[in-house]
């Protein structure tokens, strides 16, 4: 079992290109594209409890991954996060799998996906992440900067090429910008 701690800001379009060409200056980049392919109940279990269980489709590899015990700290996000690799995509996930993960039997159907490119930039203050999100008709931009652990003031860590205000305003992940959108799609397709 993994933790991950990091930083997310929805950003503008004129605010993602503007932070490729200076961050591109000083880091190299390396981008590739990821497709997360998200499961939950029909009334959505894993959305309602703050979770999420997901396929992620990552250079040639299949892994399922299970992030819960979602909290905040200062403006940092950690979660604690079990993964395993799988073969295929299934439209249901079996019930030994989810045994494995340690999540109640119940029927976790693939609901979509969210296909993300993306840009790492290594840098001294943690790994500096741009993402370009598509999922159904939308596309939005994300900043993300995962550290290791948690900084002392429980608030911020130094990076002095970001611009740490837009942190400060909550953020919804990308699971759950996704479910919104999926609502959204289901209640214009049910009109």
């Amino acid at each position: 079992m993994e933790k991950e701690i990091e930083y997310k800001a929805l950003i503008t379009e004129e605010n993602y290109k503007n932070l490729i060409v200076v961050l591109e200056q000083y880091f190299s980049g390396e981008k590739y594209i990821h497709i997360n392919y998200y499961y939950d109940t029909l009334d959505l279990y894993l959305h309602r409890k703050h979770e999420t269980l997901r396929i992620r489709s990552k250079k040639d590899e299949l892994k399922l991954e299970y992030k819960f015990n979602k909290k905040e700290v200062g403006f940092a996000r950690i979660s604690e996060e079990k993964s395993l690799p799988i073969v295929g995509i299934p439209d249901k996930l079996n019930d030994d799998i989810i045994e494995l993960l340690g999540l109640p039997k119940r029927d976790y159907i693939k609901l979509g996906n969210l296909i993300t490119e993306r840009i790492d930039y290594h840098s001294p203050c943690g790994i500096i992440t741009l993402d370009k999100n598509k999922y159904f008709d939308f596309i939005d931009y994300e900043i993300e900067i995962e550290i290791e652990e948690v900084p002392s003031n429980n608030n911020t860590i130094m990076c002095p090429l970001i611009n740490f205000d837009q942190f400060k305003q909550p953020i919804h992940g990308k699971y759950s910008r996704f479910i919104n959108q999926y609502l959204n799609n289901s209640i214009s397709s049910n009109s």
